[in-house]
């Protein structure tokens, strides 16, 4: 198995996520590949510290390093985690991690089971917030009418986050993550396509993890990526026979931001999907 996690200013939470991965006690071999994407913190010099320190076993354990001179985006970063995998590992199963998410003790056994035992290429944990309290993830279902994306405590699943996803590395042979997507979306893209080759995922109830999402990515780059992504993936997954719909609510949504909102960020968010739609 191999663990991608793509870092991106994370020393606040780095540490501990790597800690929650030495508490799951695998039986088998683990590889992982660290993409940092130009932090500009501690976050990376942290990682390697705790692997010297932690992960010397170099048979049962492998460590490669990408360190990006820009932040690519987590799309584009993810993709080099797997050209790294596929020249170097033959990995039967991939774990994608966020480095602000802790895992439970089975997580990983669990999430290895349920897709070893199901006819699932990817599963997902149950995720709560850092407090264990809120569930923040139990399933999602994307609104094409609202131009949204829900998750919480569904019994729907049209995608899993990429938080900590366990992968059939199989479903990589054909295909990659869309590099359109900067920041935000890139999960809804990947497991639409999925969904649309018929491809299995779901969540493994039995697998919990936390995810302390107060040190994820804010402000207005936030805000900014949140509406230029979902502009970007409704677009390209609006059925076509009512993508007329798709640019109704967009030129709606344009002229009430324009002229309401008052809102900068949003309006160069379409302004900017605009142009990249003209230029695609």
């Amino acid at each position: 198995m191999t663990i991608l996690i793509v870092l991106y200013n994370n020393e606040k939470t780095i540490l501990k996520t790597l800690n929650s991965i030495k508490k799951n006690n695998l039986g088998f071999k683990l590889n992982f590949v660290l993409i940092d994407n130009a932090s500009k913190d501690k976050s990376l010099k942290l990682a390697l510290n705790f692997f010297k320190k932690n992960f010397q076993d170099k048979k049962k354990r492998r460590l490669i390093v990408k360190k990006n001179d820009l932040n690519l985006g987590l799309a584009k970063a993810l993709n080099q985690g797997l050209k790294i995998i596929d020249k170097n590992f033959k990995s039967k199963f991939l774990l994608i991690l966020n480095p602000d998410v802790l895992l439970c003790e089975t997580c990983v056994k669990n999430l290895y089971h349920c897709l070893k035992s199901s006819k699932k290429k990817a599963v997902s944990a149950k995720i709560y917030l850092a407090d264990k309290t809120k569930l923040w993830f139990k399933g999602a279902k994307i609104d094409f009418i609202r131009f949204k994306t829900l998750h919480n405590n569904l019994n729907h699943c049209d995608y899993l986050p990429l938080c900590v996803v366990l992968f059939d590395y199989s479903i990589f042979k054909k295909m990659t993550f869309d590099k359109n997507f900067f920041l935000y979306y890139e999960d809804c893209d990947f497991f639409s396509r999925l969904k649309k080759q018929g491809t299995n995922f779901g969540v493994c109830d039995e697998a919990i993890a936390f995810h302390d999402e107060s040190h994820s990515s804010l402000g207005q780059n936030k805000q900014y990526y949140l509406v230029y992504s979902a502009l970007i993936f409704f677009e390209k997954h609006y059925p076509k026979a009512f993508k007329f719909y798709f640019w109704l609510g967009f030129y709606a949504r344009f002229f009430y931001h324009k002229y309401f909102s008052k809102k900068p960020v949003v309006l160069k968010a379409f302004n900017d999907f605009y142009k990249f739609s003209k230029s695609a």
